[in-house]
């Protein structure tokens, strides 16, 4: 679909530099219940992470929203997801038999991501999960009633 002529896009691209910055801040932030992302001052940012060039980019435009973004990954994350199943939907409607075993592939991953794959490893029973809250005639029991998973001959 065309835009009109008086319609522009600006879209911000941040540099490595300032990926590498964002990155720095987000994970400093992310535990700092005093920074509040829809409120973000460059005061807060430098506070958090002091690099020169931080008061030159925030005059940007894009910048700050850019950088205010901490869903940025989530959204990169749930596009490439897309994508990447629009691949494998060509995948599949592909009838050469040389793309049969990229199909089996596909399948498996896919029925691993939606949960329908069969487990691999069974479940395993732990009898000991409880010994933690008993007391000592509990404990002692347990120890007897369990010995023969150790070779051991039952006491009593």
């Amino acid at each position: 679909m065309d835009k009109p002529e008086q319609f522009i896009e600006l879209m911000f691209v941040p540099t490595e530099e300032m990926r590498e910055v964002k990155a720095a801040f987000l994970a400093k932030a992310q535990d700092n219940p005093q920074i509040d992302m829809d409120a973000l001052s460059l005061a807060q940012v430098l506070k958090t992470v002091n690099h020169t060039k931080l008061t030159h980019w925030w005059k940007q435009d894009g910048f700050k929203e850019w950088f205010a973004n901490s869903a940025e990954w989530r959204q990169k994350l749930e596009y490439a997801i897309d994508v990447g199943l629009d691949a494998v939907m060509e995948i599949f409607k592909c009838k050469d038999p040389k793309s049969f075993g990229a199909q089996v592939r596909a399948l498996e991953v896919l029925a691993r991501l939606a949960n329908k794959e069969p487990a691999r490893v069974k479940e395993v029973k732990v009898l000991d999960k409880d010994v933690q809250g008993m007391d000592q005639k509990q404990l002692d029991d347990f120890i007897k009633r369990n010995l023969h998973l150790l070779g051991e001959k039952q006491v009593g």
